[in-house]
């Protein structure tokens, strides 16, 4: 039978070679083998290549797998297409949030999947911030943007689009947008209540003078202390008012809770018994 089989050899200048030897045995009239006639080839060089291929070919396959992974753990989804708008490729991020697999979606025109990112496309808008309809009913505010996919002699081949769910960010510009009109009207009304502190303490302060160096008749002293009594008032909401627009500080320290449960008993005491309710 012939017979085919790689070894190595160490040749005698001392290199190992690597050789390919194809024979077969030669029988007498009997069929008793007598000897072996092949050939032996040098296939040095080509294991050599091979050797080389491989480690060049598990160098690609490490990189590939290596920005697979990075494309899929990235919190934006992202679809390939070719030039007809054909879905070559899709990341995991894109197929969540559609709900969809990859046959679901490879081999798809993007019209079908996502037709509000296709019509702005084939109308050569490539970047902007949409609504779009996503796994459920809702509509999904969205910011996305559209590449060249070139190929390896520079040519375009394709698109790659990028897009981002941006519930979570308008969410955050809204919060911000309120806090600067907090803000802004805390400004406001600490500016008010400054412009009223002053008269405010002119008045009282004449109010007290008056109250000492006239004599006052019992009606007039009536009134008097009404006008100082509204005044003190009108002192307090101005002080309130500046205390919500001062910066919120907490500050840490023991308090006695036997104390808050009384002080909260005792403010509820007559309603308690309004209800004919009893603390124990």
């Amino acid at each position: 039978l012939p017979f085919q089989m790689e070894y190595r050899i160490r040749h005698k200048n001392g290199q190992v070679r690597h050789v390919c030897e194809y024979g077969r045995a030669i029988c007498d009239n009997n069929g008793i083998p007598t000897h072996v006639d092949g050939m032996i080839f040098d296939i040095t060089n080509r294991k050599q290549t091979e050797e080389k291929l491989m480690i060049a070919y598990k160098a690609l396959e490490d990189e590939k797998t290596f920005f697979q992974s990075i494309i899929n753990n990235i919190e934006s989804s992202i679809l390939i297409t070719d030039l007809n708008m054909q879905i070559v490729w899709a990341n995991q991020h894109s197929l969540s949030f559609y709900n969809k697999t990859v046959e679901d979606v490879v081999g798809r025109r993007l019209r079908d999947i996502s037709p509000e990112i296709c019509e702005l496309i084939v109308g050569g808008i490539d970047s902007g911030e949409i609504d779009i309809n996503a796994c459920s009913l809702e509509q999904v505010p969205i910011g996305f943007t559209r590449f060249n996919l070139k190929g390896s002699d520079g040519t375009t081949i394709g698109n790659i689009i990028n897009f981002k769910d941006l519930r979570e960010i308008i969410a955050i510009r809204n919060h911000m947008r309120q806090q600067e009109r907090i803000s802004a009207m805390g400004g406001l009304i600490a500016g008010v209540a400054h412009e009223m502190r002053n008269p405010l303490f002119g008045m009282t302060s004449v109010g007290q003078i008056l109250a000492m160096e006239l004599q006052l008749n019992p009606a007039q002293k009536q009134l008097m202390e009404s006008f100082q009594k509204e005044a003190r008032r009108l002192n307090t909401l101005v002080e309130d008012l500046l205390e919500t627009t001062r910066e919120l500080r907490i500050r840490r320290e023991k308090v006695s809770l036997l104390k808050i449960i009384e002080t909260s008993i005792k403010a509820n005491e007559s309603f308690a018994n309004e209800k004919k309710i009893k603390f124990t």
